[in-house]
């Protein structure tokens, strides 16, 4: 009899010392560039000053592009990391874990929009257009690079083409810079547009020059 009561106060103090356990939960959403929910991304929270149990988690978006961790440390922050088998590199966010005992939701999505795909290109999910992850390598006159960028072969695809002012402009808005100088396909007379990423700058110079800018094939994805 003895032996079954100490048994019993045994489970009863282990069942006392997990539920009194701190822990709080963190809730978020996933998008892609155009708001749609990114289904199957995985998501691992690691604790930047680890704290053993607590160290990190990991689950998976559901179908509409949500994902929760129940069990994180409060109030201390974590580095959230999101992957995919589509992705050649992860994303990376931080953020701070709610209260004890309360759930914290994320204050807005996290956007996905430029997806390194392991096929060697940059996939922008809110035009649907595709990129060079690189451009040229040095730069070339006008016509060479428009003859690169159709003759290029990225990811297997065929449809390569120079892209137009307003796509250069597109990916310096929502984009760090991938490279320099870029010749657009716009043309003037003997001259023709280049578009210098890092800054936003569009200039127009003669397409013989092969000292003002290099190629950077794009395409319309599907």
């Amino acid at each position: 009899m003895k032996k079954k009561l100490l048994r019993l106060l045994v489970v009863f103090s282990m069942m006392f010392v997990v539920g009194c356990g701190k822990s709080t939960s963190l809730e978020g959403k996933v998008v892609d560039g155009k708001g749609q929910p990114l289904v199957n991304v995985k998501v691992a929270a690691k604790m930047s000053q680890p704290i053993k149990g607590y160290e990190q988690f990991e689950t998976t978006t559901g179908a509409d592009g949500t994902f929760k961790f129940g069990k994180l440390f409060p109030t201390s922050e974590y580095q959230l990391l999101l992957y995919s088998e589509r992705w050649k590199k992860e994303e990376k966010i931080k953020t701070e874990s709610g209260p004890e005992g309360q759930t914290k939701m994320l204050p807005e999505p996290v956007m996905i929009r430029f997806m390194d795909s392991k096929e060697g290109v940059l996939l922008d999910t809110k035009t649907n257009l595709m990129w060079a992850v690189k451009d040229n390598g040095s730069n070339i006159n006008w016509a060479s690079a428009k003859s690169y960028c159709e003759n290029y072969r990225g990811g297997g695809y065929t449809d390569w083409r120079m892209p137009t002012q307003d796509e250069l402009a597109e990916l310096y808005v929502a984009r760090e810079a991938i490279t320099g100088w870029v010749w657009a396909s716009e043309t003037r007379g003997s001259d023709a547009a280049y578009f210098f990423l890092p800054a936003g700058l569009l200039h127009w110079g003669p397409q013989s020059s092969d000292s003002s800018a290099r190629a950077l094939p794009v395409r319309s994805g599907k």
